[in-house]
């Protein structure tokens, strides 16, 4: 398993944030994702989550999460649209996609404002 990386743990820290009043237990996990895997589409990344953690989930949900804040990337026109989705059946993953630019997933610096 891999780390995440400055980006994707900043888009994280962000979602829990915007997120805490809904889903306040968040805070106390984020840090426990790993990357299983990056599969880069052309336009964007899907980041595959594990979790550090070993839990039984009692009951079933499946959660899609983002953030008020923008994300704009260095050398990209548009903002960047990003989603987080969280299931009960482990398949986790952390979405980052351009708006209508080709993009490799590769950054220089980055602003979520």
């Amino acid at each position: 398993m891999k780390n995440l990386n400055i980006l994707e743990l900043s888009i994280l820290k962000t979602i829990v944030e915007d997120n805490k009043n809904l889903y306040p237990y968040l805070s106390n996990h984020f840090e426990d994702f790993t990357v299983k895997d990056r599969k880069y589409s052309g336009v964007g990344i899907i980041v595959n989550l594990g979790y550090r953690l070993e839990f039984q989930e009692t009951k079933k949900f499946n959660i899609l999460l983002s953030s008020t804040k923008s994300l704009f990337i260095e050398g990209l026109d548009y903002e960047v649209s990003y989603a987080l989705c969280l299931n009960s059946d482990k398949n986790n993953f952390l979405e980052i996609v351009s708006n209508g630019e080709d993009w490799d997933g590769s950054y220089s610096s980055f602003k979520l404002i």
